[in-house]
């Protein structure tokens, strides 16, 4: 149930701005709705200057659009992948659970295998590692931190998720 929350709350994230014209009162009323029905239950949201705190009866979590900067709060494990052109930032925590996802576009394939190395060199296990002709998915875990990251040849785009447990 929670995992169908982060996945409302971080669309939501994306389509708060369209809503900005209406008012506060009427995007947090839509933003409920949505939110019921992909939880299955009553939620509260709360949306002020970006940030974006929901509360059902399974859990709470807040999401932040933080912009195209780097995260200054990005655990400092995480290499900072510097060959792409940094496009958005979310910022989710939900529970003992902190999350950052940084988007990219205009990646080459050899500067996502570059970022891999990086990874690799800075102490991370790699745990998965799925690829195909336009495509690669790589996941990895140093000390309480996971990492997924993400390349799609097709509009040379790429993604990294960062999760932390905090408890």
């Amino acid at each position: 149930m929670l995992s169908r929350l982060l996945v409302a709350g971080a669309v939501l994230v994306g389509g708060v701005a369209l809503l900005a014209g209406c008012g506060r009162k009427a995007e947090e009323k839509v933003a409920e709705k949505m939110i019921e029905r992909a939880s299955g239950g009553q939620a509260d949201v709360d949306i002020q200057s970006g940030k974006v705190r929901i509360k059902t009866k399974d859990g709470e979590a807040e999401f932040t659009a933080e912009g195209s900067t780097w995260p200054g709060d990005l655990p400092g494990e995480v290499p900072k992948f510097e060959k792409g052109k940094l496009t958005g930032t979310n910022r989710v925590s939900q529970g003992d659970t902190e999350s950052w996802i940084l988007v990219f576009e205009d990646v080459e394939r050899k500067h996502f295998g570059e970022f891999i190395g990086e990874l690799k060199s800075a102490g991370w296990k790699i745990m998965m590692t799925t690829s195909s002709e336009d495509a690669e998915i790589v996941q990895a875990v140093r000390d309480d931190l996971t990492l997924m990251t993400t390349y799609d040849g097709c509009d040379r785009g790429a993604s990294i998720q960062v999760h932390r447990q905090t408890k």
